[in-house]
């Protein structure tokens, strides 16, 4: 299997358990890793300069999960579940998230290309420094308690967004249209619009800086 490059790779079920033992020993080749279950190494999994290709995730839950330097290449997650995750110079090509939750998640220097969300939720997320770059798509996506630091969007769009609690913070949106957009005490600092289209709902406090 590690053999061949750009190798497919689906995940789910039983799966997991049978091949996280050899993965855990090929990442992290200087410890002494067992056959053990799932719960004992996946859920605190730290991964360091890890490139995976065409990665399948169906009903995965992660918690307590820090990724450093990690690639993601047409990647699809279905019913996933992040609980206190971070993510460290990350960038995601031509990946698509269905019914993804993020709970408690910090995300930095995180690069999406041709990324599509559906039915995500984002609790208590803070994002620093992302860039999302050609066509973009949100669907039905909810932004609670979140931070937006320094984030630029080119040709974005966002379709049912919800954003709750939220601060944007230095920024930029080029191309972008944005459907149906109710914003609940959201705050805008030093945000630029480009060719914006915006067809959205402004719900109580909405202060603009």
């Amino acid at each position: 299997m590690y053999k061949t490059p750009h190798v497919r790779a689906t995940f789910g079920g039983s799966d997991v358990e049978k091949v996280h033992a050899i993965v855990a020993r090929s990442t992290f080749p200087s410890q002494n890793v067992k056959d053990t279950r799932v719960s004992d190494h996946f859920w605190r999994f730290r991964c360091r300069f890890a490139s995976l290709h065409y990665i399948t995730l169906h009903s995965t839950t992660l918690h307590s999960t820090t990724l450093h330097y990690t690639t993601l290449h047409n990647t699809t997650t279905t019913t996933t579940q992040l609980h206190s995750t971070t993510l460290h110079y990350t960038p995601l090509h031509y990946t698509t998230l269905h019914y993804t939750t993020l709970h408690s998640t910090t995300l930095h220097d995180i690069t999406l290309h041709d990324t599509t969300f559906h039915y995500t939720s984002l609790h208590y997320t803070t994002l620093h420094y992302t860039t999302t770059t050609t066509t973009t798509t949100t669907t039905t996506t909810q932004l609670h308690s979140t931070a937006i630091h320094s984030t630029t969007l080119h040709y974005t769009k966002l379709h049912y967004t919800t954003l709750h609690y939220t601060t944007l913070h230095s920024t930029t949106l080029h191309y972008t249209t944005l459907h149906y957009l109710p914003l609940h005490f959201t705050t805008f600092h030093c945000t630029t619009l480009h060719s914006t289209t915006l067809q959205l709902q402004l719900h109580n406090y909405t202060p603009l800086h």
